[in-house]
């Protein structure tokens, strides 16, 4: 989504040191268009965008491996997470969220007011 674009591009503008591991896209070429988009509307350079890193598409325990060696976890939005947030607090990775209106972008704020008091 667009305004998560900018959320990323903004970690990886504000944070040198910053990199984004996504896993590989369902579809041809779409990671490109989205990279596409994050240089157009967002601003990206070159360097912030080759701070974003393609995982292969996996089985559910090397994916929770990926989880588990995450320093955090940025809650996708408008909609969020559900069950890769489950397994991020699963393997006890952080998770930041930003909660949307709709049921389906505040998952991961119910689990973590759950998990966590909030």
């Amino acid at each position: 989504h667009p305004d998560f674009d900018k959320v990323v591009v903004g970690i990886l503008k504000n944070d040198p040191n910053a990199k984004f591991a996504v896993i590989q896209e369902r579809y041809p070429g779409w990671a490109q268009k989205v990279l596409k988009r994050m240089e157009i509307e967002s601003g990206a350079t070159k360097e912030e965008i080759s701070r974003i890193v393609f995982l292969p598409r996996t089985d559910w325990v090397t994916f929770l491996n990926y989880l588990y060696i995450s320093n955090v976890i940025v809650d996708t939005f408008p909609f969020g997470g559900d069950t890769s947030s489950r397994e991020a607090l699963y393997v006890g990775t952080p998770i930041v969220t930003y909660p949307a209106q709709q049921l389906a972008g505040r998952y991961t704020q119910a689990f973590l007011k759950k998990n966590v008091k909030v």
